[in-house]
């Protein structure tokens, strides 16, 4: 009985005062510090810009939505004078009237409005093609939220220490706003090319020209070249992706049968060479030991004679 009650004890809170319990508040304290350091830097920045926000989210869905646009539009007007962190500022602030991080005494949430309206219109069975008033004024909000996403990337990109790592989260959380978005895809591609993240900025880009394929054809032009230039940066950085680049170009430009040869002939040049290369090293390895031993040799002749 009294181990239990040392037991209980230990818990702390209301079953005893032991000294070595648990302090749950604290721990809450810890998690949430934990999940606010998770969030990226533009949502976490709608809670310093709540003074300006909320009272505007309290006013109905479409005069919410007529004032993202007015803040949306400021930013367009921002990176034309090329203010990018004023900009950035601006849609932060139209994306913050949908999705936004609030404070309730110790507590900070996230509350996502358009999220919310999509998982409702999914359990409903309410297909984007719906001509329901709801459906419609949602995708107009996602659209917005879309777009705001990819120029706080953009932005993000254009700053005098450019973030990389907020426009990769910016344009992630704007894919899962809506998969497949050129524009999101090629902005992810630069931030990635940034990070030198080689590999996964040739397949945004690659994702972003074949998404867009019903697009401008000066778009598909722009995209295309972009992700040449990409492809061409990997294998600058790479071995690997250098040989591989080879092969295609060679199975572009002479054929299948012809590239086969070309790569069997570089593998047995590769393969001469290094056999060459592992003999000569052998023989100096023999020299060596050869020189040792008749280094010894003297050694143990000096030692006799003496």
């Amino acid at each position: 009985a009294g181990m239990g009650r040392g037991g209980m004890g230990m818990m702390g809170g209301d079953f005893g005062g032991g000294g070595g319990g648990v302090d749950f508040n604290e721990l809450e304290v810890v998690m949430e510090r934990f999940m606010w350091q998770s969030y990226p830097q533009y949502l976490q920045n709608t809670l310093f810009h709540s003074d300006k926000l909320e009272m505007l989210r309290k006013k109905t869905l479409q005069d919410r939505l007529t004032k993202a646009y007015e803040f949306k539009a400021k930013g367009d007007e921002k990176i034309e004078a090329s203010k990018p962190r004023e900009a950035l500022v601006q849609f932060e602030l139209a994306y913050g009237l949908f999705k936004y991080c609030e404070k309730k005494g110790r507590k900070i949430s996230v509350v996502d409005d358009s999220k919310a309206a999509r998982e409702l219109r999914r359990e409903q069975g309410r297909s984007d093609n719906s001509s329901d008033a709801f459906t419609r004024f949602w995708l107009q909000v996602d659209e917005l939220v879309c777009s705001c996403l990819v120029m706080i990337s953009h932005c993000s990109l254009l700053l005098t220490i450019p973030n990389c790592e907020q426009a990769v989260a910016a344009t992630t959380e704007a894919l899962e706003v809506k998969p497949d978005h050129p524009p999101a895809l090629f902005r992810r591609s630069q931030a990635h090319a940034k990070l030198e993240q080689f590999t996964e900025a040739v397949n945004d880009s690659r994702a972003a020209f074949h998404s867009a394929s019903g697009s401008d054809e000066r778009v598909q032009r722009h995209l295309y070249l972009h992700m040449r230039r990409l492809v061409a940066e990997r294998r600058k950085h790479s071995v690997w992706w250098r040989v591989v680049g080879f092969v295609e170009d060679a199975v572009a430009r002479y054929g299948v049968l012809v590239a086969m040869f070309f790569c069997a002939l570089v593998f047995a040049l590769c393969a001469v060479y290094y056999l060459r290369d592992g003999a000569h090293t052998n023989e100096e390895g023999g020299d060596e030991l050869s020189r040792d031993a008749d280094d010894g040799w003297m050694d143990n002749s000096v030692t006799d004679e003496g």
